[in-house]
């Protein structure tokens, strides 16, 4: 494993750090923002499939200013402004929990969960909290969010619907998921392939290979095509 080495490259007298880094945040943002309108387009009038499609959105403008105001231009920006880009994907989170939410509940007809959106609320008013708060703003604190969220939460409330009724786009949510799991991992262990691709880059390149892999499950649920396996 390579250690990681920072970098920096002058565009017409424009200073760019970290470029790879805020290229592969790019890529994420743009297959995000790729799957929102491609998801939009489809103008399904359904309440999960809406809190869906705005995950993508809200995950784009996080990555976007991600790439930019915690990377690219930090120099400029500084460190507080990584804040817009936390507070939009927290929102991606409060949409992706609200989407397995209404899903369980158009699908079971059953109200055992109803009180999770109360939560959901409360999770978001916290973090946002946390980040008001000079000593907790802190990445640490988008990582147990998205943890939370993500692998608390939604994956559970997923896997139960594909177990209930072993459709396809709830199967292909699970795989998607588990991408994001295994980017998580990469993150966290910091396996850096090479000096100028660290585990910032890799975890980028994988993250957005999930959210494509979400977006097919999102087209499997909106098209309706959710044969059983």
């Amino acid at each position: 494993m390579s250690p990681v080495e920072y970098t920096s490259l002058e565009i017409f007298g424009i200073l760019i750090e970290e470029p790879v880094t805020a290229a592969t945040d790019l890529l994420t943002a743009f297959v995000c923002y790729f799957a929102f309108f491609q998801l939009h387009k489809l103008k399904i009038d359904n309440k999960a499939f809406s809190y869906f499609k705005y995950y993508f959105l809200f995950m784009a403008l996080g990555t976007t200013c991600a790439a930019l105001l915690s990377h690219a231009i930090l120099y400029w920006s500084g460190y507080n402004w990584k804040m817009l880009g936390w507070t939009f994907s927290a929102i991606g989170v409060f949409n992706i929990e609200n989407s397995a939410l209404t899903y369980f509940q158009q699908e079971t007809k059953s109200k055992r969960l109803d009180r999770l959106s109360f939560v959901f609320k409360v999770q978001l008013i916290l973090f946002l909290l946390c980040l008001s708060y000079t000593p907790t703003r802190l990445f640490e604190i988008i990582q147990i969010n998205s943890s939370l969220g993500i692998v608390g939460i939604t994956f559970p409330i997923f896997g139960y619907l594909f177990y209930k009724t072993k459709k396809r786009g709830y199967k292909k949510i699970i795989i998607a998921f588990c991408m994001s799991i295994i980017t998580g991992l990469v993150f966290s262990a910091e396996i850096t392939l090479h000096k100028y691709f660290n585990y910032h880059d890799l975890a980028h390149v994988l993250m957005a290979f999930s959210s494509f892999l979400l977006f097919v499950a999102g087209l499997e649920l909106a098209k309706g095509k959710q044969v059983k396996d």
